[in-house]
């Protein structure tokens, strides 16, 4: 077989047989990252990201001026007052928000109601827990960087207080219940982190970068390929049984602004592939975007498969591109999708994880419950 001759056929084969392959393996990267549920890097990831987009998204919602992006920055960027403030309520609410996620992210709150008000400063308590019985626990958080006194004249006896490790023993001493979480070098790291995250313009909202550096991370993403002939050489060792798919994947992959192609590239073709990501027992489809980034040397013959529509025929969701920088666009579009139903998908399974692991603990105490009795009988 002659290497450098390219047949409208093979280059149909390529595209088809490649993408294919390609959502295979991503869809199963992406399953193990949703399965783990958290356990494995990918899925701390994807949680991290939601976790501080959603934080900003709440912040908007107490405070209109932290509506958007821009304004979030906008407060962090000008100084004075204005970012004094925004540091302020970033310890404050954000000590608040990391409490209602330790509470939530809690496997012995499964089958109890957490709520978190988008109320600035709620007289007497900042969230509550109401269980399955519908007994409220409301709870009060107070983080404290400074050596002043914890002020708790507004706070009622049954509110549990939330406070730093170096305030707890004070507040219980005044007879308040009294929960310790994080210390007050903690708090300061966590303050000035989100201050950066104000400051970068992205904060509360899902940009491109965010969710493809986490899929990429996980392992999980759709991504570009270099369509030029060392592509199809290496597609021909890979259907002739030298190299297997994953290597053969590893060798085409593309990473992102990859000069010597993107410069010598012509057009492109996005590809969507709807694969199945296998989590909890259940298929959950997702189109998982491919992309083409044809080199001029194959141009003249990928070009006429699409003038005479016979490609976008046999692939009806293919897409040509004359203009890279509208494949580009349209690429990152299909990955923010991909991003957002995987993050979806991620929240989902943590969740249906917890829950099956909450039962199967009740299953064992009332089996060993049930031992007992019978022994006893």
């Amino acid at each position: 077989m002659n290497d450098t001759v390219v047949k409208k056929n093979e280059m149909y084969s390529f595209f088809k047989d490649t993408s294919e392959l390609a959502a295979v393996v991503q869809s199963d990267s992406l399953g193990i990252v949703a399965n783990a549920a958290g356990a494995v890097p990918g899925g701390q990831m994807a949680a991290t990201l939601a976790n501080k987009t959603e934080y900003w998204k709440w912040m908007g919602r107490n405070f209109s001026c932290l509506g958007k992006p821009g304004l979030i920055a906008e407060r962090a960027e000008i100084g004075g007052g204005a970012a004094k403030w925004l540091q302020k309520q970033a310890q404050g609410k954000g000590y608040e928000w990391d409490y209602f996620n330790k509470l939530r992210n809690d496997p012995r709150n499964i089958f109890s109601r957490l709520e978190l008000p988008d109320i600035p400063n709620q007289p007497g308590f900042d969230m509550a827990k109401i269980d399955i019985n519908g007994k409220v626990t409301e709870y009060q958080n107070k983080a404290y960087i400074s050596k002043n006194r914890l002020d708790l004249s507004n706070t009622p006896k049954d509110t549990i207080v939330v406070t730093n490790q170096e305030k707890a023993a004070g507040a219980a001493d005044r007879g308040h219940k009294t929960v310790a979480f994080k210390k007050a070098d903690d708090i300061k790291i966590d303050t000035q982190r989100r201050m950066e995250e104000a400051a970068s313009g992205k904060a509360g909202q899902y940009t491109f970068g965010g969710v493809t550096g986490v899929m990429l991370k996980a392992g999980a993403i759709g991504f570009a390929v270099s369509a030029s002939i060392e592509a199809i050489t290496h597609y021909k060792r890979y259907k002739n049984g030298e190299i297997d798919g994953i290597e053969y994947l590893k060798t085409i992959a593309l990473a992102g602004g990859h000069q010597g192609v993107v410069g010598a590239a012509t057009a492109g073709i996005l590809i969507p592939i709807q694969a199945a990501i296998i989590t909890a027992g259940l298929a959950t489809p997702i189109a998982i975007p491919i992309g083409f980034v044809i080199g001029k040397g194959i141009d003249k013959i990928v070009a006429p498969m699409f003038g005479r529509g016979d490609f976008a025929v046999q692939l009806a969701q293919a897409k040509y591109y004359n203009n890279l920088n509208q494949f580009y666009d349209e690429l990152k579009d299909a990955l923010e999708d991909a991003g957002e139903s995987f993050r979806i998908l991620m929240i989902g399974s943590i969740r249906q994880k917890k829950r099956f692991d909450n039962l199967q603990q009740q299953d064992y105490a009332i089996r060993n419950d049930l031992k007992k009795l019978g022994n006893e009988i």
